[in-house]
């Protein structure tokens, strides 16, 4: 054995999506006397946290960590988002002491509602353009619109949003549009006396 910490880690982000909260942080370990902290990231594993006895904070390395049973009192204060979460372990003993971490077991909190839909729609002839109305015939080639109102409440955040543009007036967003995350689009290659609805 050595008596240099060991540091294991996931080697993906889990729970990368529909996840709201965290609610617990469970693991297995096997001590023989020596001691196993953890450091989380919500980035990747670009930058690690830990509880520093009031808040998150980023952990220059890692001795700043903490074990097991203060990870999980406060990892639901910890944010949830599209980054998923990636846990660090730190196992230390004195080089006589066999330190095993069994398992590791991060809960997260599903969010199953869906957020509301934009309130708001500004359309306007092209980007800073002038305003334009529904069912009214124009010549301009690349409208621009933008919204907001979308809300998520107590759920895991609006990430991006399914837009359709294109003259099939029933058409489905998620099925026949593109997902994208910035709450504007310009309309592209328009054929002139075709009709366009954006959903």
């Amino acid at each position: 054995y050595t008596p240099d910490a060991q540091t294991i880690e996931a080697d993906t982000p889990q729970l990368t999506s529909q996840i709201k909260s965290w609610s617990a942080f469970n693991t297995s370990e096997t001590l023989n006397g020596g001691t196993i902290t953890y450091r989380l990231s919500i980035d990747g594993g670009t930058t690690w946290k830990y509880w520093n006895v009031s808040a998150w904070a980023t952990s220059s390395n890692t001795t700043q960590a903490n074990d097991r049973a203060t990870i999980n009192t406060n990892i639901s204060t910890l944010a949830a988002g599209p980054g998923g979460i990636v846990w660090q372990a730190i196992l230390d003993g004195d080089g006589n002491q066999l330190v095993t971490l069994n398992s590791v077991e991060v809960v997260g909190v599903a969010d199953t509602t869906a957020p509301t839909n934009p309130t708001t729609l500004v359309p306007l002839s092209a980007d800073g353009g002038v305003s334009i109305t529904s069912d009214t015939w124009y010549a301009h080639t690349s409208p621009y619109f933008s919204w907001s109102g979308a809300d998520d409440g107590t759920g895991s955040g609006v990430s991006g949003y399914y837009v359709y543009f294109g003259t099939d007036d029933t058409a489905d967003p998620y099925l026949a549009g593109a997902f994208q995350v910035s709450p504007t689009y310009t309309g592209v290659g328009l054929v002139s006396g075709s009709t366009y609805y954006l959903r």
